[in-house]
């Protein structure tokens, strides 16, 4: 048909209700069964990919990590690099030192868009190509020199659907815990364009 391409699937954004079940605990995973992209021709659903933060058992400190999930394991990998721990405990909005990263799979590679106050708040991916992941596949790259505050990951989810780009908007932000308001100028908006 002329909208699949004779692939047999259509490609379209669907919201995923996950029940997180009383008294999980950090480092414990939540199984999302046959909830990746449908496969080629009526193909087995593909690959999940969730990036997130948490601490496990043996590390108490909290790191990004990739969770993938391809219809019959789950591979956690810690995208390690940060030194100290925080808390999410407290009244109000709180101000955490990173942001929810941005997971984007291409053809090829995985990228997981962050940005860290332990890396002075720069703009950082990890990357790795997609048919060797591992902790030590990924390799973490500085996307401006420059401080971006509390700015949050977003791209163009348009363009990478239909052309395969992945163009990130940029613009430092700034954030205050306790519901405070922060007084500025205005910033720019960029769009950084990535290779992929």
């Amino acid at each position: 048909c002329p909208d699949c391409h004779g692939r047999g699937i259509h490609k379209k954004s669907v919201k995923i209700k996950v029940k997180i079940p009383a008294g999980i605990d950090d480092g414990q995973t939540v199984v999302l069964k046959d909830e990746g992209e449908p496969g080629k021709n009526g193909g087995p659903k593909g690959n999940l990919y969730i990036a997130t933060y948490f601490n496990t058992k043996t590390d108490s400190i909290t790191n990004y990590h990739l969770i993938v999930y391809n219809n019959k394991t789950i591979k956690d990998i810690t995208l390690g690099h940060r030194k100290t721990n925080f808390s999410l405990q407290g009244m109000g909005t709180l101000m955490i030192p990173i942001c929810r990263p941005k997971v984007v799979v291409s053809q090829k590679k995985v990228f997981v868009f962050f940005r860290d106050e332990e890396l002075d708040s720069r703009i950082a991916v990890y990357y790795s190509k997609k048919k060797k992941m591992s902790e030590k596949s990924f390799k973490l790259a500085f996307l401006t020199l420059d401080n971006f505050g509390a700015w949050e990951p977003c791209i163009d989810s348009q363009l990478l659907k239909k052309y395969g780009k992945i163009n990130l908007f940029v613009q430092k932000t700034f954030q205050k815990s306790g519901d405070k308001v922060v007084e500025s100028a205005p910033t720019m908006i960029k769009v950084m364009e990535i290779e992929n």
